[in-house]
């Protein structure tokens, strides 16, 4: 049975907070097109498809039909001062949401990533082979909007490493030969060389971690090759 040792909270984070870009362009579009005159009403769900500029345009249409004067379409908007270069501009970017989509593995899914660079490896492309499902996730997998309702929801397994009962006994054996270690006042180096392999690298992911602090109260592991011990 697999044991979750660590989760990418960040990567996690990251993913969310980018996501949360789509609720700011309808809510800019939703204030851009009261500020165009709009006067209907607007919600997340009317504007799920990313419509701007017809809905601008289909509800001006309709107002200059009860305009007495008779205007062409283009003297109404422009006595008006009414324009649709923000909202086209926002459906732009928006659209470009609509086309989004993510592959992930089911859990560990940073590693297996890791394992595709590496799969003319024959050790890599062997643990690839043991990859569980990868799945393609578009926008409306991870926002559910319903009227004026607009909610995240990422899956947290992918984003979690889990490993088996061998590199668990492995990653609980480095702490015990560090605890043991730094009781007999061992030098540093002499400590982190033997396990240096499965250590973070401090700068692998531009994080302020450290894969052994010099005090020995701190272990952040490599999982890219604690996983890779079968």
């Amino acid at each position: 049975m697999n044991t979750k040792v660590y989760n990418y909270s960040t990567e996690y984070n990251n993913l969310i907070n980018s996501l949360s870009t789509v609720k700011n362009i309808l809510d800019d579009a939703k204030t851009e097109l009261k500020k165009q005159r709009v006067s209907i009403p607007l919600n997340y769900e009317s504007l799920k498809e990313g419509n701007f500029v017809e809905i601008f345009l289909n509800y001006h249409k309709q107002e200059l039909q009860n305009d007495p004067a008779k205007p062409t379409f283009e003297k109404y908007l422009d006595y008006r001062g009414l324009t649709d270069v923000s909202l086209q501009k926002l459906e732009n970017t928006y659209k470009g949401w609509l086309n989004f989509k993510k592959d992930f593995y089911k859990y560990n899914n940073a590693f297996y990533f890791f394992c595709e660079y590496r799969k003319q490896d024959p050790k890599y492309g062997n643990l690839l082979s043991k990859a569980p499902a990868k799945k393609t996730y578009c926008l409306f997998d991870f926002i559910t909007i319903k009227k004026d309702n607009f909610k995240i929801q990422v899956p947290e397994d992918p984003f979690n490493v889990y490993v088996n009962n061998t590199q668990l006994k492995f990653i609980d054996n480095v702490k015990k030969f560090v605890e043991v270690s730094k009781s007999l006042n061992l030098d540093y180096k002499y400590i982190k060389a033997p396990i240096e392999p499965y250590l973070l690298k401090s700068d692998m992911y531009n994080t302020n971690q450290v894969g052994l602090s010099r005090d020995l109260n701190e272990i952040n592991f490599d999982y890219s090759n604690i996983l890779t011990i079968e």
